[in-house]
């Protein structure tokens, strides 16, 4: 359950003040696959997640995050802290708001559903072992159908060098390459590289954000700063989407949805 940590001002905060998408950055998130919304919430708040984040992480992401990855491969990219929606009202407030559910319907023109949210923290000095690699994510996870997104928020200043994420920009189009990590697309379809223009290496200032199609291809670099990548993920489905039961899922495979059935269940409201 949801604690108030910080006070329901501060989560009230996370709702009231997510922007609007603009008719520009929905076209360019339907051209490119991807999108980068300055300003979406202010720094202020996402000041207040880091802090909630820092207190149960060290300020150095030194203690493990709740839902750690397990092999030393993926601790390497990511310190993560799985749904703190369901620990803090500031998050669950951010992730499940209406302002989302707008955000969500004016990117992929369907009505959407919270999906799942992940705090992404990537350590530095990992070197060349703290690459993410060239991925999608819908095929990752057990939807019937396309409409995966993901709002990808800096939750403290994150120049190209702490390990922002790159897009291959239009590469949507091409369906799903494969389960991610299993092998990289670029590796089994060469010509993704070729015929897709990859992003310029972005600066997100706390409270900027990404969103990107589960169908995109992106990619991150190590961290080669001194300082920890704050970064903040959630996820939205379309709200028509029903349970494959493949593959496993953290989110999804404890809920009692039966395989073929939409996410009808509390975890997955849909945001209207």
């Amino acid at each position: 359950m949801a604690t108030p940590e910080l006070g329901s001002a501060a989560a009230s905060s996370g709702t009231d003040r997510v922007r609007a998408v603009t008719d520009a950055e929905a076209t360019s998130f339907q051209e490119n696959g991807w999108v980068k919304l300055p300003g979406l919430v202010s720094p202020a708040v996402a000041g207040r997640m880091r802090a909630w984040l820092e207190d149960r992480m060290g300020t150095r992401a030194e203690r493990a995050g709740k839902g750690r990855p397990s092999s030393d491969r993926f601790r390497d990219m990511w310190n993560k802290y799985n749904s703190p929606s369901e620990d803090s009202e500031l998050f669950d407030a951010f992730a499940k708001s209406p302002e989302m559910g707008r955000l969500g319907a004016a990117l992929s023109r369907r009505t959407v559903r919270f999906w799942a949210d992940t705090a992404l923290i990537k350590p530095p000095g990992k070197g060349e072992a703290g690459v993410t690699p060239w991925h999608q994510d819908t095929p990752a996870q057990p939807h019937d159908r396309r409409g995966l997104l993901t709002i990808w928020l800096a939750l403290a200043d994150i120049p190209p060098e702490r390990g922002t994420m790159r897009f291959l920009s239009g590469s949507h189009r091409e369906g799903p390459l494969g389960r991610p990590f299993q092998e990289d697309p670029t590796l089994d379809y060469p010509y993704v590289l070729e015929t897709y223009e990859t992003s310029p290496p972005l600066h997100l200032a706390a409270g900027d954000a990404t969103v990107h199609d589960g169908l995109v291809c992106h990619a991150a670099p190590p961290n080669s700063t001194d300082d920890v990548r704050w970064a903040y993920a959630v996820s939205l489905i379309d709200a028509k989407t029903r349970y494959t039961g493949f593959p496993p899922s953290w989110v999804a495979d404890d809920k009692g949805i039966e395989v073929g059935q939409p996410f009808d269940h509390a975890a997955f409201p849909v945001l209207a």
